[in-house]
C-alpha cells in the first residue's frame, strides 16, 4: 500500500486493516510522518513520484517474505472480511480483479456504486506465478497517472491474462474513498448510482464507516505549484499568518495541524 498525505483517512484505513490482522507492506514518502502513520506494518521509504516506481518498489519488497499472492490496495481503499477470505481461497494464474466498485465522497457525503466493462486497479490480486513471470515489476513506464492501464499494457506483452468478476453479485465489497488528494477524479461520484450509506457500515463496520463519514473535505487551491495556508495558533512562529508556499511545504504544515488550506 502506497501512502501519501491524507493522513487522517490513511490512519482510519490502516487501523481497519490492523484489526483484521492483514499483513501490509507500506511505501511512504514523507519520512517520519509516514513512518508514524504506518507503525506496526512493514515499511519502506520511496519517492512518491513516479508512482509506478513506488508501486514496483513494494512488489520488490514482497520478495523478502513468504507469500502466495499480493493484493494491491490504496490508502483510500477498504475491502470487507468476506473479500479477504475470498482472496485466501482464490486459485488462479491470472491477474484477478473486479468489474465494479463503490465510491464514497467525503465532500458530498454520498455513497455510489459503479459497474464498468473494465478491470478496476483497486483490489487487484497478483498470484505468485504472475509476480515471478514479471520479475516483481508490474509497471514498465514511469507514470503518476494511468497506472492501472499501464499494467494491462505491459502484462499483455508478457502474455499475462486478466480476469474479473462482480463484487455485488458475489457478496464481496471494495470501496474507494474520494477525499482531499486522489489520483483519479473525485467527481467520479456523479457517474455512480446512489446507494444507502448503511451498505458501507454493514460491510466494514459502523465504527469505521462513521469515522469516514465524519472526515472533513478540505479544498486545496493549487496555483503554479503553490498553495495558500492559513495558520492557527498551534505554532508560535506561524501564528495568525497566511502563507503562500510550495505545495509540499504547505502539505507538511497542514499535516502537523498548524494550519488549513485556503479554499
Amino acid at each position: 500500500m502506497a501512502i501519501y498525505q491524507r493522513h487522517e483517512l490513511t490512519k482510519i484505513v490502516l487501523d481497519y486493516y490492523r484489526d483484521l490482522g492483514i499483513d501490509l507492506i507500506i511505501a511512504g514518502s514523507e519520512g517520519v510522518i509516514s513512518q508514524e502513520v504506518a507503525k506496526g506494518f512493514k515499511y519502506i521509504e520511496v519517492a512518491n513520484s513516479p508512482l509506478t516506481y513506488k508501486n514496483n518498489a513494494m512488489l520488490k519488497e514482497v520478495q523478502k517474505y513468504e507469500h502466495d499472492a499480493v493484493v494491491l490496495l490504496g490508502s483510500d481503499d477498504f475491502i470487507c472480511p468476506n473479500t479477504v477470505e475470498f482472496y485466501k481461497h482464490l486459485q488462479t494464474d491470472k491477474v484477478f480483479g473486479f468489474s465494479d466498485i463503490y465510491f464514497y465522497s467525503t465532500e458530498h457525503k454520498q455513497l455510489g456504486y459503479l459497474e464498468l466493462d473494465k478491470h478496476f486497479g483497486a483490489g487487484r490480486f497478483f498470484p505468485k506465478s504472475v509476480l515471478e513471470k514479471c520479475n516483481y515489476k508490474a509497471w514498465q513506464r514511469q507514470l503518476d497517472r494511468g497506472c492501472d492501464t499501464e499494467t494491462e499494457r505491459y502484462f499483455k506483452t508478457l502474455g499475462i491474462e486478466f480476469e474479473r468478476i462482480s463484487i455485488k453479485k458475489n457478496n464481496l465489497f471494495l470501496i474507494d474513498i474520494k477525499h482531499d488528494y486522489n489520483i483519479s477524479s473525485k467527481n467520479i461520484i456523479f457517474a455512480c448510482k446512489k446507494e444507502n450509506f448503511n451498505i458501507m457500515a454493514k460491510k466494514v463496520g459502523k465504527q469505521t464507516a462513521n469515522k469516514v463519514e465524519q472526515l472533513t473535505f478540505t479544498p486545496k487551491a493549487v496555483l503554479n505549484g503553490y498553495v495558500r495556508v492559513i495558520c492557527n495558533d498551534k505554532n508560535e512562529s506561524l501564528k495568525g499568518r497566511t502563507l503562500l508556499l510550495p505545495e509540499e511545504k504547505a502539505n507538511l504544515i497542514v499535516a502537523k495541524g498548524w494550519g488549513v488550506y485556503e479554499g
